[in-house]
């Protein structure tokens, strides 16, 4: 047993056991390893590249955007609307008042592009402080 184990260990073929591993190179060598799969699954029939099932890569893509688009209405004061694009946006005074001036000027202004959870949790936060504040402020949302 000592001496099979001595063959073994020194790479050995020993008919009749399961000790034969082909060595492999660790390199991304599709031979190598369609040779050791085929070997694994029949020892005795002989290896071609057809036996290796290789699942194709799903190119992935880009998440769907989405506008958060803020709308006019006459009653929602103009520092209300430039406190809610500072604090919900992260805009500075100056983009705040410029987008609250498109607002007004043009009835509608995209505020931001999100995917479609973070554009929904905004658009849930600006109705909810206008909502604690008795403004009637609208948010809405669309694909971009």
């Amino acid at each position: 047993m000592t001496a099979q184990l001595a063959a073994i260990s020194a790479g050995a073929f020993i008919p009749g056991s399961f000790n034969y591993i082909p060595a492999l190179t660790f390199r991304n060598d599709q031979a190598d390893v369609t040779a050791m799969t085929h070997w694994m699954n029949d020892p005795d029939k002989p290896a071609d590249q057809s036996d290796l099932a290789v699942k194709p890569r799903a190119k992935s893509q880009r998440p769907p955007m989405y506008k958060v688009l803020m709308l006019n209405d006459d009653f929602t004061p103009m520092e209300f609307v430039v406190h809610v694009l500072e604090r919900l946006f992260n805009m500075t005074h100056a983009q705040a008042i410029e987008i609250m001036l498109t607002v007004h000027r043009k009835g509608v202004a995209v505020v931001g592009v999100f995917s479609h959870e973070i554009a929904e949790t905004k658009v849930a936060q600006v109705m909810e402080l206008a909502r604690r504040q008795q403004h009637p402020l609208q948010c809405t949302m669309e694909k971009e």
